[in-house]
């Protein structure tokens, strides 16, 4: 006898194309839910009438017993959806059938079937209380039985098998009892059912009806080796408008204790639930009984304990009580069909699955299976499914999922087969939930904080053996313990209170800014009598004629005044303090009109004075050097990556692209310690230098291009080392240089055959003093950086060529940095762990990434490579100095405390540098494939990891360190999953490069030697 090697079920059926048009509609909203659903049939449940959450479950065990996961397939049989495809078929074409379904569960990893044997009070197996199905045909062919059959072939294969019942459905595509087998027992009890537009539905409020149900269910157990029985959520009918359900003489009948019809109702399923589920546990204790309702039971309304959805109740449209079924202890499982992704508004795949996870946890002998819409898998994004699944993995109750969409699972539709298997790639034991006795602990915001919002997250670890609630409501909870809620806050203290076996603890949290000013203290004062904070303080060389501004920081009540060579001017006070103290510190300030020269000219150091009641001092300032008009003066560029700025204030990512070693051109002033230059942008004077002579402008005299294996170099020969700039716009790679007055468009050597370009076009703006390359790009993605340097009186743009890398080699001759993000006393992220912060996480992931790596020859470089506080600006020299072949950056994303991060999640991966938008992507689908994560839009961001232009960098936020379920599987799984993720992204970066290398005839690579330069009249490559 084979016993149920796992035991969980749920679904309901597809209600195929046909039906749909007599598909329910409730509201808008409803209609959206009702479609999201497309894939079961039509039927429904019933309920009792209380949610009681707010006092502990002393029932609650230490441990649950130890299980296996349960990976369902649906299999439908209404309307020959999955089996048998047709009615008619033979005993032969059936068996083919059911070993191709036993088959294809195997091949993804599933180890369970859930076959509709009784989708409408028919039967596809020999049985004496109902027909035949009309879907197999008139009578069992030759004598077969599907249902032994593929009992049989899943228990071969270690699946176990349940027989899927709809058992309220009379009917359903006809309303005349006379079209139906004759020893159909609704024909035969004519008032047994009730017609309900085109179809026909058993009254579960007649006994008689509940017990045909149970006859049923008697007669499958005691012939067959089964290892569960599950309804889907057809028991009354979805409601349409203006339709009623015609059971008044039933209610009139059986009904004399309740005043509602629904409670009548709800109560009827109720009991039909009860009656089968001791019919099951009397004939066979071990074989499983449950339930899949619809995936809303009630939406909140503040008071009923309800999801925070906002579409059909299947406690009030269709009268089922699930959580009676749950509380009174008649069912093993439940598998809401939450057929509806993470996105969808009203009703959120992931608010669903943690609202059944917080009710589930009072009842651990109650396990909680999710049935997904895998039908749906190719109308949503990709990878949907997995994401669904790995989600739902972390919960608590969580004990399985069944896909309903035999046939998109069959058709690896949108890659869903591969998905599945990837997901069940290997098993997940839950050797027992436990208490561990650990405390509720709320890790952030702290006890205490200010948030300044209208609401807040709390997250934090509490004891997983346990319910826990919050406010007295239920919490979700994942498998070891993480909590997250979010809770609205007022002005002032808000007390919230978690409790958990008897034991409550409270956390505070204030509502506004915390007040920090603590009033007034006063006027600042000097230590004694003297000058401090000259301004200018730094080397200056403006235009004579101007007005310099001038300020001291002084004495108050002093003479102030300042001494340039022949000019003294008095300052003023602008500040006048009040009250006896005697060095109030005053500042002091004035202008002074420059002179004008004829070249440039060194006026001295600004002398600042000061006087009082005999005391004195003095400060010296800055040396201020005066142009003639429209005077400038040459500098030199000191360092190579200098940063050439658009003015002396802006950001970096606005900026001009650095500048190499000898960059030269005349500056119009000196302040504030930068150059103006000539092209308009300036450079700090800690990095240039004034040099003699003058710069002159530049003429283009020709364009040469060269390339080797690793690189594509553009030479423009300007005869002086002019400022250059390049972009990646529009697929084309521009090229702008400045300070050039002329070119030669006819002076150029560009070949066809280089790996980046297809073609160039050039233009020069007299206006602006530039010329402009615009070279046609094969591919935006396939650029991976480039520097310049100046040679032979040929500004040099060099390009790095796409690369690849030869399979037996692997990574040999690669040189990559991972960069562990925070570290140190700088921690990043909190999430719900103490002491496993953001950093952590990082530091992990690094490390097992650059085991992988080495391990296929590369040359891995870590900017830390322990719990070490790194600044950035040592980062990103490092990387300057290193220059790797590609650098990703490793974090955790994370959210304010205003935002609800119950519902936040994913991975992003992002970019700045043009160089690195192919990585970023790379970087995005190796990770979140491998660790079966939301993968967001790869972005542009502002990032320092990320600036530096000359090779391909990427900053992965693998996920949201406030997001517990992430954190859950992190703290399982994910840091080795995120890791090969890197691995993959490393090799699919330099793969996807393959494309653009040259090769020749032979197939080897393609090396041009540096031809001579060559002249061409007209543009023939």
């Amino acid at each position: 006898m084979y016993r149920r090697a796992s035991g969980r079920s749920a679904f309901l059926t597809p209600v195929i194309l046909a039906s749909l048009s007599a598909a329910l509609l409730l509201c808008a909203a409803v209609l959206l839910l009702l479609a999201s659903r497309f894939g079961h049939d039509v039927t429904e449940p019933q309920q009792l009438n209380h949610l009681s959450v707010s006092s502990e479950n002393s029932a609650a065990p230490s441990v649950t017993g130890a299980k296996r996961e349960e990976r369902g397939i649906w299999i439908a049989s209404v309307f020959n959806i999955n089996f048998p495809s047709k009615s008619g078929l033979s005993a032969e074409q059936l068996r083919a059938e059911l070993d191709d379904i036993v088959e294809t569960a195997d091949s993804v990893g599933l180890n369970s079937i859930y076959f509709q044997v009784r989708p409408s009070s028919d039967a596809l197996y020999d049985s004496k209380i109902f027909p035949v199905s009309k879907y197999l045909g008139d009578t069992l062919p030759e004598g077969f039985d599907p249902l032994a059959y593929i009992i049989e072939r899943a228990h071969e294969r270690g699946i176990a098998l349940h027989a899927w019942i709809n058992p309220l459905r009379a009917s359903a595509d006809t309303n005349d009892l006379s079209k139906l087998p004759e020893h159909s027992p609704a024909r035969k009890n004519p008032s047994y059912s009730v017609a309900y537009k085109s179809q026909r539905y058993y009254d579960c409020g007649i006994p008689e009806v509940r017990q045909l149900v149970a006859d049923g269910i008697a007669e499958i157990i005691n012939n067959y080796d089964i290892d569960g029985i599950i309804f889907d959520d057809y028991f009354y009918p979805y409601p349409e408008n203006g339709v009623s359900f015609d059971d008044g003489a039933t209610f009139q009948k059986y009904g004399g204790a309740y005043s509602d019809i629904g409670d009548f109702r709800r109560d009827s399923v109720n009991k039909l639930v009860k009656l089968c589920y001791d019919t099951v546990k009397a004939l066979d204790p071990e074989c499983r009984f449950g339930i899949a309702p619809f995936g809303i039971w009630k939406n909140d309304d503040g008071k009923n304990g309800g999801s925070a959805t906002n579409g059909l109740s299947s406690y009030s449209a269709i009268y089922c009580d699930t959580l009676a079924w749950i509380k009174g202890g008649y069912v093993d499982y439940v598998a809401p069909q939450i057929y509806w992704q993470f996105s969808t508004s009203v009703a959120r795949y992931d608010v669903l699955v943690r609202w059944w996870n917080a009710v589930l946890s009072e009842y651990p002998n109650v396990d909680l299976y999710i049935s997904h819409a895998a039908y749906r898998a190719s109308e949503w994004a990709s990878g949907e499914i997995r994401n669904q699944i790995e989600y739902a993995r972390s919960e608590r109750a969580y004990a399985g999922s069944i896909l309903y969409g035999y046939a998109s699972v069959k058709a690896d539709e949108a890659g869903l087969a591969a998905d599945l298997k990837k997901a069940f790639s290997s098993d997940i034991v839950y050797t027992s939930i436990y208490s561990d006795g650990s405390p509720v602990s709320v890790n952030t915001p702290q006890n205490g904080a200010y948030v300044d919002s209208t609401g807040t997250y709390l997250i934090g670890t509490c004891d997983p053996g346990f319910p826990l609630y919050f406010n007295g409501k239920p919490v979700s909870v994942t498998k070891s313990g993480l909590f997250s809620v979010y809770t609205a806050i007022s002005e002032g203290e808000n007390r919230f209170v978690f409790s958990q076996n008897g034991t409550e603890t409270v956390h505070i949290i204030n509502g506004g800014k915390k007040n920090t000013s603590g009033g007034w203290t006063g006027y600042a004062t000097l230590p004694d009598f003297r000058i401090v904070s000259v301004s200018p303080s730094l080397k200056t060389i403006v235009n004579g004629g101007e007005t310099l501004s001038l300020s001291v920081t002084a004495p108050h009540g002093a003479e102030v005044t300042a001494t340039l060579g022949n000019y003294t001017i008095k300052l003023n006070p602008t500040i006048n303090p009040v009250g006896k103290a005697e060095n109030y510190k005053e500042i002091y300030a004035g202008e002074l009109t420059l002179p004008e020269v004829s070249s440039l000219t060194s006026l001295g150091c600004i002398v600042f004075n000061a006087s009082r009641n005999g005391r004195t001092a003095s400060l010296q300032g800055a040396e201020i050097s005066v142009l003639e008009k429209n005077g400038s003066f040459p500098v030199s560029v000191k360092n190579d990556d200098t940063l050439l700025k658009i003015s002396p204030t802006s950001w970096y990512y606005d900026d001009f692209k650095p500048q190499a070693s000898g960059m030269t051109d005349n500056a119009v002033r000196l302040e504030n310690g930068f150059y103006k230059l000539r092209m308009g942008g300036y450079i700090s004077a800690s990095n240039a230098e004034i040099v003699s002579g003058d710069v002159p402008l530049a003429d283009v005299s020709r364009m040469f291009m060269h390339y080797t294996y690793e690189t594509t170099t553009l030479r423009f020969y300007t005869g002086v080392n002019v400022p250059v700039h390049t972009a990646v716009t529009g697929g084309k790679f521009i090229v702008t240089l400045f300070n050039c007055s002329s070119v030669n468009p006819d002076a150029y050597v560009f070949h066809r055959s280089n790996p980046l370009f297809s073609d160039f076009s050039v233009t020069c703006d007299q206006k602006t003093q530039t010329v402009t390359y615009s070279f046609e790009m094969y591919d935006a993605e396939n650029y991976y950086g480039c520097h310049f340097i100046y040679k032979d009186e040929a500004v040099c743009v060099i390009l790095t060529n796409p690369v690849g890398f030869e399979r037996e080699n692997m990574l040999t001759g690669k040189t990559i940095v991972l960069d562990a993000g925070h570290g140190g006393t700088d921690p990043g992220a909190l999430g719900p762990v103490r002491g496993f912060s953001e950093k952590d996480i990082n530091l992990a992931i690094v490390l097992e990434a650059q085991n992988r790596l080495e391990l296929a020859g590369a040359r891995v470089i870590l900017t830390r490579s322990d719990d070490s506080y790194v600044s950035i600006d040592d980062r990103m020299a490092r990387y300057n100095e290193i220059c790797p072949d590609l650098a990703v950056s490793v974090h955790q994303n994370s959210m304010d405390f205003s935002a609800d991060i119950t519902k936040i999640r994913g991975l992003v991966s992002l970019w700045f540098a043009d160089s690195g938008r192919m990585l970023a992507e790379c970087v995005s689908s190796g990770i979140s494939k491998k660790i079966g994560r939301l993968e967001r839009p790869v972005a542009q961001q502002r990032l320092a990891m990320l600036r530096n232009p000359k090779f391909p960098a990427s900053l992965v936020e693998v996920g949201f360190i406030t997001c517990v379920e992430e954190v859950e599987v992190m703290r399982k799984h994910g840091v080795s999953d995120a890791a090969a993720g890197i691995c993959d992204a490393v090799f699919n970066f330099f793969t996807r490069q393959q494309d653009y290398i040259l090769y020749d005839r032979s197939g080897s690579r393609t090396l041009v030697a540096d031809p001579v330069v060559y002249y061409f009249s007209q543009r023939n490559g």
